[in-house]
């Protein structure tokens, strides 16, 4: 069973970074099966509604993927603000610079570097400007 924890931003999270809802709890936790199910859920609710904003049919599958893991991660108003745009000009480079800002959170009310976050940053752009 996977059980509710909090996210490196304190917010109540369970299996592969599904967001509690205000009233959403599993107090017996969830099967690895229903983790899969919200996640399914939450690609095709969070990450395709940002991907379907993209205008530029020039991206690479890898292209795609990385910006999918960029909006389930940060989210859609985050991406339409900062990568959309970009992309949606065929500027990937800067795109890719936008992404790679991401990198803090809050602790104790003060924004830092999250080490965490860095790593995913690194993997998504790594993945981004792989060829297919």
């Amino acid at each position: 069973m996977l059980h509710t924890y909090l996210d490196s931003a304190l917010r109540p999270t369970i299996g592969t970074g599904h967001l509690l809802g205000t009233n959403e709890t599993y107090p017996n936790g969830i099967s690895a099966a229903e983790a899969t199910e919200l996640f399914a859920s939450d690609m095709s609710s969070i990450v395709q509604a940002g991907l379907d904003e993209i205008k530029n049919p020039s991206l690479t599958q890898n292209q795609v993927n990385a910006t999918g893991d960029f909006i389930f991660n940060e989210g859609q108003t985050r991406f339409d603000a900062s990568v959309l745009p970009s992309l949606n000009q065929g500027n990937t480079a800067n795109a890719t610079d936008h992404m790679g800002r991401f990198v803090k959170e809050k602790k104790n009310g003060k924004l830092v570097t999250s080490k965490g976050l860095e790593n995913r940053r690194a993997d998504e752009l790594e993945l981004f400007n792989t060829p297919q």
